[in-house]
């Protein structure tokens, strides 16, 4: 019965992994053209617009990094004697960054 118990448990560490990772994954997806984007502006009004989105992102960013370190620390915290949960989640964060 306690090897069932922790087996369900270590599944539900394992989906909520993978939801997050897939959250985090697809809140990059969204800001990928921000990031990308190669216009400066074609006068100070829209070079300004575009500075407050940069900043705008920058802040975004900085809050980011929280979602990235919880994601870190969940891989972490995988069981030992889970080696294949281990490295699904190792591999799925390397590939995130």
């Amino acid at each position: 019965m306690k090897f069932r118990k922790q087996d369900l448990e270590d599944s539900l560490q394992a989906h909520q992994y993978y939801a997050d990772a897939n959250e985090a994954e697809s809140w990059m997806k969204e800001k990928e053209p921000i990031v990308s984007n190669t216009d400066y502006g074609k006068d100070e009004d829209s070079s300004e617009a575009l500075l407050k989105k940069h900043e705008a992102l920058m802040s975004d960013l900085t809050a980011f990094g929280n979602t990235i370190e919880a994601l870190k620390e969940q891989a972490r915290n995988c069981r030992v004697s889970e080696i294949s949960f281990c490295n699904a989640v190792f591999l799925s964060f390397l590939s995130m960054n």
